[in-house]
């Protein structure tokens, strides 16, 4: 994006037209604004489908308004990592993926992913080229290999 191109977000609850330049600035003007004294827990979102099934709570209501919004207010605080989350159950099953305590670990090319399962480990080898680092060592052969046979 250049410097001349700014994105707005803009706030859809009821006939509210203000925009912001951040995210944060939404959610802080739509919790402040038009959740702060609602008394039925309905969205009020533009064409949202939930206009008229009132949730249970409020806290609720707050989640279900991420989803318009796009806030993510969770980001994980691991070195190179950064991803950010709607919801803290979402960050907490995501920082599984950093821990030693999911037993199955990628090896392809010094990746170092980690998974609770030995299927999703697989899944994700795919997305791994496949490089044989050995080939044969007789004349004019052009076979390579997965590992070094003796």
């Amino acid at each position: 994006m250049s410097q001349t191109e700014f994105m707005f977000h803009a706030c859809k609850w009821g006939n509210c037209q203000s925009e912001f330049a951040e995210v944060e600035s939404l959610a802080n003007h739509i919790n402040e604004h038009h959740l702060a004294n609602l008394t039925v827990m309905t969205c009020q979102w533009d064409g949202c489908v939930r206009q008229t099934q009132p949730f249970s709570t409020k806290m609720k209501l707050i989640m279900h308004v991420r989803g318009h919004t796009g806030e993510k207010p969770y980001s994980c605080a691991l070195p190179n990592c950064g991803k950010k989350f709607s919801r803290m159950d979402i960050l907490s099953k995501h920082l599984k993926s950093h821990v030693a305590a999911n037993p199955y670990v990628c090896i392809s090319h010094g990746c170092g992913m980690v998974f609770e399962n030995e299927e999703e480990l697989a899944k994700h080898k795919e997305t791994h080229p496949v490089v044989k680092p050995y080939s044969c060592s007789q004349p004019g052969c052009n076979k390579r290999y997965l590992y070094y046979y003796y």
